[in-house]
């Protein structure tokens, strides 16, 4: 996600922080690991919606 925007360092610690928290909650709603839910938001977040 971060490689598409150009972002200051106070606003990708900010999403990092916010990204973090997120798998967190994934992670235990989902009964997932950690790393997993990670992998699961980065490739949602790499894919490129496409214009028909």
């Amino acid at each position: 996600m971060q490689e598409q925007i150009t972002l200051s360092a106070t606003d990708r610690k900010h999403l990092n922080h916010g990204i973090e928290f997120l798998c967190e909650e994934l992670a235990d709603a989902l009964g997932k690991t950690h790393d997993r839910v990670r992998q699961i938001i980065d490739k949602a977040t790499a894919s490129q919606p496409t214009v028909a």
